[in-house]
């Protein structure tokens, strides 16, 4: 890609990516030569994140928040996600929380069963922080149930973040005795 030299350029279809540039010159004997042997050299390089699009109502998206990138199942709110699973003898649920905006909070529920118990909820307006938790499930041990993933809120287009949803069976551990 060839840039005039002393300018700001843009690279990518969003303008996403700028380098500043600026010309070098070898040494040489005379101004005249000087021009025709000026090369350009790359002062810095600067990354501007664009913004997650969430076209679909739900689905899965790889998202970034700092330095941390998570799988994730997006949703907007409100949005009811159900999975039929069946709950190990010391079942725990773990996950991660997150949402996409600033100033777009989400209310983050996880109900199980025919009654649809409350086992999670949680509000949370940080766009730019994973908040990881977890859930017991012993209650439904040795049996297939509903877990519901739900999510709510009063702003308009608000997305809500699952990241890493996992069941595991949560049994102490027994070390052998010698």
């Amino acid at each position: 890609m060839k840039l005039p030299l002393d300018r700001r350029a843009s690279i990518g279809s969003t303008g996403s990516t700028s380098i500043s540039m600026r010309p070098r010159y070898p040494p040489a004997r005379d101004h005249a030569h000087r021009q025709s042997l000026a090369f350009a050299a790359i002062d810095s390089v600067e990354l501007v994140p664009r913004k997650m699009a969430f076209r679909a109502a739900a689905g899965r998206q790889f998202v970034g928040k700092r330095d941390e990138y998570r799988r994730a199942v997006y949703a907007h709110a409100p949005s009811a996600i159900t999975y039929q699973v069946f709950v190990p003898e010391h079942g725990r649920l773990s996950f991660g929380l997150g949402v996409a905006e600033r100033n777009k909070p989400v209310t983050f529920r996880i109900l199980a069963g025919a009654d649809r118990n409350v086992l999670f909820s949680q509000t949370l307006d940080d766009p730019d922080a994973w908040t990881d938790s977890d859930v017991d499930l012993s209650a439904y041990r040795g049996r297939s149930t509903k877990l519901v993933f739900e999510t709510s809120s009063g702003s308009l287009g608000a997305v809500g973040l699952w990241s890493n949803p996992l069941l595991t069976n949560d049994a102490p551990r027994v070390r052998p005795t010698s």
